[in-house]
């Protein structure tokens, strides 16, 4: 069951609970024969300490073995580090912790009286770790730094690896995000230099979580991976459900269902931990509801939520939500999703909330798009672009925290290599110091073209990909400054499509979009034959759109007759057009209503002037539309 290999002719731990079963199925008087060949029972304890990580329920087994078997001996030391053991791993099976904290605080007191210094020091770990896991990051962290300057300075590299990284989770929790993923990284490079142990892998997939936290998919992903091949490496089947389903929630966010399930199908064993179970449960869920498969979905989430009943706060139930969210309004249950919806609103978890709040606005928008509710849609919509920006700033700040962190490790490193060495190859090292700041400048750049690109798409609409109202507002006070500034014309053009509700209502949403869209570009040949290169001189405009059938042009240069006679043209080429839908209907006669106005000679008020061109178009449009007015 237990199935372990060797590296660096060094055992591992799977393979040290091996050579206990021995001593546990021996009888009685027997046993403190073969225990004291293998080091006494304190050794024994350790071995088990050293696997609890990845092999918890062939650990507990053995833990509570050696309980009764100190019992019976009437050794209250060696039962008390066995107590410790099954408390610590109650703490990796992720069972509650808070009924614990005393019991572990009288197991320190017996270890202090004894001068158990190492098990004193675990004893003070599990604490640590134990405040974390019930939110409280500050009183953890402190735990742990005096843990590290004090018991940790004897303590295995392994523990003090483990240490550092929870420590770093703790300083990311209260803010401090770039002396956390120092830590974590620091924690990382100390067990890579060590035999393959569960640490390593359970602070890999740490790392990975945190990146994940932060949007950060890529590092994440690749960070997972590393975990999953660390854990099949020891054949750690414990953490295979864990780690596969934190892989299946990256790739989920990243948009592919179908690598989600391939991921999360078949990794978990019947004895896996519960809340094991209820993660990976609702990650198929969540993938089948994408792929469609809506009947299997509701089976696999009705059975996950039934475990997830008992979390009934924190990710697992903040999961449970969304997915129950997707598949009802996949299933076409629309007030039951609006309900669940309502829900999820109240109930945001903290350490997640801008990738929740994305997946809950990404779900309402559609969900309110289904029902006809327009309105809300757009608000939806528009509050999941808010937290896609920051997301995106969250996953740009973590990315470089993280470099920064790998950057001062790695020139710790070859600080201490040149002290040992005194200054031998330090030309080498000069050029891998310099290999690592172009990484970061391009990282920069990288980081810089994406902040450009994000920029890009806020100011553009997705339908026509004209530049949208926001992009108006920002542009045209400038424009009309330079236009009195330098007393240069500046001409407005309003326009708006005539009957655009009357022909969404008559001939569909198809119709629409696609009479929007030849419209846009009718515009951007006739207006705006350089606006995508942002040029300023005569001939060339600005083109926007507004509103939902509304349009706004800008001319810098050109007087209003002139604007107008472009405008004249469009007219009669968006008459002229034919538009054939998919369903093999043929559009035609489209028209428009448009003001023309043009800013009065050195003033600067940007207001007067789209009031202006916007009275003649509504002018235009209650003379029965299809004609061009200039502004009085």
């Amino acid at each position: 069951m237990l199935g372990g290999l060797v590296h660096s002719r060094k055992a591992l731990p799977v393979e040290t609970l091996q050579a206990l079963e021995p001593v546990m199925h021996a009888p009685t008087a027997e046993s403190v024969g073969l225990a004291h060949a293998l080091g006494g029972w304190a050794d024994i304890a350790e071995r088990i300490w050293r696997a609890r990580l990845a092999w918890p329920k062939a650990s507990r087994r053995l833990a509570m073995e050696l309980r009764k078997r100190t019992l019976l001996r009437g050794d209250a030391i060696d039962t008390a580090r066995a107590d410790l053991l099954l408390l610590e791993i109650d703490q990796v099976e992720r069972r509650d912790q808070v009924r614990n904290n005393s019991f572990a605080g009288e197991l320190a007191r017996v270890f202090a009286a004894v001068g158990d210094a190492r098990w004193l020091g675990l004893a003070r770990l599990y604490d640590g770790r134990n405040r974390l896991n019930a939110g409280e990051s500050l009183a953890a962290h402190r735990v742990l730094q005096s843990w590290r300057e004090r018991d940790g300075l004897d303590a295995d590299p392994r523990d003090q690896a483990l240490a550092l990284a929870t420590e770093g989770r703790c300083l990311i929790n209260v803010g401090r995000g770039e002396e956390g993923f120092h830590a974590c990284y620091d924690a990382l490079d100390r067990l890579r230099v060590l035999p393959p142990s569960p640490e390593l892998a359970l602070v890999v997939m740490t790392l990975g979580v945190l990146h994940l936290r932060f949007a950060n998919f890529a590092t994440a992903d690749a960070l997972f991976d590393e975990a999953w091949e660390a854990a099949r490496a020891m054949e750690a089947h414990d953490l295979f459900g864990l780690i596969a389903a934190n892989r299946g929630t990256c790739a989920l966010l990243c948009g592919e269902p179908e690598r989600t399930f391939a991921l999360v199908d078949g990794v978990l064993s019947e004895d896996a931990p519960e809340s094991d179970h209820a993660f990976v449960g609702l990650m198929r869920a969540y993938a089948l509801t994408r792929l469609g498969r809506l009947p299997e979905a509701r089976e696999m989430l009705d059975a996950a939520q039934k475990l997830v009943a008992s979390h009934p706060t924190g990710q697992l139930a903040a999961i449970g939500r969304c997915a129950r969210l997707a598949l009802l309004r996949a299933e076409g249950r629309l007030d039951e999703a609006l309900t669940e919806l309502a829900e999820a609103e109240i109930r945001q978890p903290a350490f997640t909330t801008h990738l929740y709040e994305l997946e809950i606005c990404e779900e309402a928008t559609q969900l309110h798009a289904q029902r006809g509710d327009w309105a809300q849609a757009l608000h939806y919509e528009r509050r999941r672009h808010e937290r896609f920006l920051e997301v995106q700033s969250r996953a740009v700040q973590a990315e470089y925290f993280a470099l920064q962190a790998r950057h001062a490790l790695f020139r710790a490193q070859m600080e201490r290599d040149q002290e040992r060495v005194r200054f031998e190859d330090s030309e080498r090292t000069r050029i891998e110091l310099e290999a690592l700041n172009l990484q970061l400048e391009r990282r920069m750049a990288q980081i810089e073209a994406l902040q450009a690109e994000l920029r890009e798409q806020v100011i553009r609409d997705p339908l026509t990909g004209l530049h949208n109202g926001r992009f108006l507002a920002e542009i045209l006070p400038h424009e009309v400054a330079r236009a009195a500034r330098e007393r240069s014309p500046l001409s407005c053009v309003q326009l708006s499509l005539d009957d655009a509700s009357l022909l969404r209502e008559g001939w569909g949403e198809e119709a629409a979009e696609r009479s929007l869209g030849e419209f846009a570009r009718i515009l951007e040949e006739r207006f705006a034959q350089s606006a995508r290169e942002d040029a300023r001189g005569p001939g060339s405009g600005l083109c926007c759109r507004d509103g939902e059938d509304s349009f706004c042009i800008l001319l810098p240069g050109e007087e209003a007759p002139a604007a107008r006679e472009r405008a004249e043209q469009a007219l009669q080429a968006l008459r002229a057009l034919h538009i054939r839908l998919n369903d093999g209907r043929a559009l035609s006669g489209l028209s428009f209503s448009a003001g023309v106005a043009q800013l009065p000679l050195a003033s600067d008020s940007a207001d007067l002037l789209r009031a202006a061109a916007e009275s003649a178009r509504a002018r235009a449009s209650q003379a029965g539309g299809n004609r061009v007015l200039l502004a009085a």
